[in-house]
């Protein structure tokens, strides 16, 4: 990816499944700007570049150059919330559905799984 605009093409594509309309809800833009910024026709501002770093939580320096990356990385409780979250979301998915049985235990259970540890 050698220029900002192929950066944001690629995490509109890997984020919000190419979803540019939902992309420009969450960054604040209109779905028109964020179309011209995917297909290179124009180049981001850079307030929407700062918005884009912080609403869809991406490292501002690879943004604008391509050094490092993407994603900043999550602390243990970060990771956490958004594992939750999917959770929450209601998507079926294996993890879910294991998360969601664990949480169905008894607490007496819990000292016997983390022994097993």
């Amino acid at each position: 990816m050698e220029n900002v605009n192929q950066r944001i093409a690629w995490l509109i594509s890997e984020k919000y499944d190419g979803n540019r309309s939902k992309f420009a809800r969450e960054v604040g833009i209109t779905p028109a700007y964020a179309a011209q910024i995917y297909s290179g026709e124009r180049i981001p501002s850079d307030r929407t570049i700062s918005d884009i770093s912080r609403e869809c939580g991406v490292n501002r320096v690879w943004l604008e150059t391509g050094v490092g990356e993407p994603f900043q990385p999550k602390d243990k409780r970060e990771e956490l919330k958004a594992v939750f979250a999917d959770v929450l979301s209601g998507r079926q998915s294996e993890k879910n559905a294991f998360i969601e049985a664990v949480a169905q235990l008894p607490d007496d259970v819990f000292p016997v799984l983390v022994k097993s540890w």
